[in-house]
């Protein structure tokens, strides 16, 4: 079957600030799809409520021993793909965030059009706040005071990003990145704030964006129990998470309006690529801050990984190039594609099983309520 008008890429690109990331698949990646294949969630669930329902006619003929013997074995596959989704769930907002650091520092002029220095603000609360919608809402406040105490002006117009924090107590805190806050003195802060503590720290001048993303994040990195080599999460701050009802929620928020890395996806012959993966290596300023990595992927195939810091200008060049070359493959892209519809459809059944496993998790808690 033919799809006409999506794009197909075996090449990724990442710019965020002067940090590129270069990725290249040996497999060809399809988005943008003019005819999607027949995934949307409405089918999806009655799939897998027919699978369901076969389960539990399948069950009525178990001995009751068996059943709850199942009944656990189910339980703990749910617990486990709910770890594993938080554990993702923490690296992406590592990466997002680290992200939006590079992006922004030294990029927002204040509300009077002067230049500020990048500020790390750490907010705690007197009163024990376990409400997280109270605490952003206390946040929200604090952000339309700050601005009106610098600026005069009755809404906020502060640029940041805001880390909120579970205590093992089930008491949140905030750790922010100010991007264009002025100097206030320490006892107007914490009048402003009226909630609690206050600590604040000014990054030293002549800090680059990467520079302050790496510093922020590791302590960040830190609040979200991630450990040093960024392979693995405390799991007792997944319990913790867990007993507030927390798993789903937000990992943190930033004012409206912030710059995002800039993002091409290209379709390279293997030559093309090297040769601009040779190029990246060349222009680097730092060889020691280089990553490398490659691994085998179930739907990209091999994979190869790159991570080099560029000068400004190569920046600009780098861009200049990559749009150039995303305009002039418009027309290329529009040309006709065989999908694997068989690796879709595996992508499919992986998702009804994730339906099914959470389905049976209200089932087996009403059975294992009736021994």
């Amino acid at each position: 079957m033919k799809v006409f008008d999506f794009m197909a890429y075996n090449t990724d690109f990442k710019i965020a600030g002067n940090t590129v990331t270069f990725k290249t698949y040996s497999n060809i990646q399809f988005y943008n799809y003019t005819t999607k294949p027949n995934t949307n969630k409405y089918n999806l669930w009655e799939k897998a409520q027919e699978i369901y329902r076969e389960f539990i006619q399948a069950q009525k003929s178990y001995r009751i021993s068996s059943r709850k013997i199942y009944l656990e074995y189910i339980k703990k596959q749910i617990e486990k793909k709910k770890k594993e989704r938080f554990i993702k769930s923490l690296f992406r907002a590592r990466q997002n965030i680290f992200d939006l650091i590079q992006c922004n520092t030294g990029k927002w002029l204040d509300y009077e059009g002067k230049k500020q220095t990048t500020k790390f603000l750490t907010l705690t609360f007197q009163e024990e706040i376990k409400d997280i919608t109270k605490a952003n809402q206390e946040l929200t406040k604090f952000f339309k005071r700050l601005s009106y105490y610098q600026f005069g002006i009755r809404k906020n117009v502060i640029k940041y990003i805001a880390v909120p924090e579970l205590q093992k107590r089930g008491v949140w805190h905030f750790h922010i990145v100010l991007f264009n806050a002025k100097y206030t003195p320490f006892e107007d802060l914490i009048q402003i704030w009226g909630q609690g503590g206050v600590f604040i720290n000014a990054l030293r001048q002549g800090m680059d964006g990467t520079e302050i993303a790496k510093y922020i994040t590791k302590y960040i990195s830190k609040s979200m129990k991630i450990d040093k080599k960024g392979e693995g999460v405390d799991l007792g701050d997944y319990e913790t998470y867990k007993k507030y009802g927390m798993i789903n929620k937000k990992r943190y928020t930033c004012s409206r309006g912030l710059h995002r890395p800039y993002t091409r996806k290209l379709k390279m012959e293997r030559q093309e690529a090297t040769i601009l993966a040779q190029y990246l290596f060349q222009k680097t300023e730092k060889k020691e801050s280089i990553y490398f990595k490659e691994y085998e992927n179930e739907y990209r195939g091999q994979v190869q990984i790159i991570v080099v810091e560029l000068p400004k200008e190569k920046i600009e060049d780098l861009k200049e190039y990559l749009d150039l070359r995303f305009k002039g493959d418009m027309e290329y892209y529009k040309q006709e594609y065989f999908i694997d519809w068989e690796k879709i459809r595996r992508m499919r059944e992986k998702r009804i099983q994730d339906m099914i496993l959470y389905d049976i998790e209200k089932y087996y808690e009403y059975e294992l309520s009736m021994y």
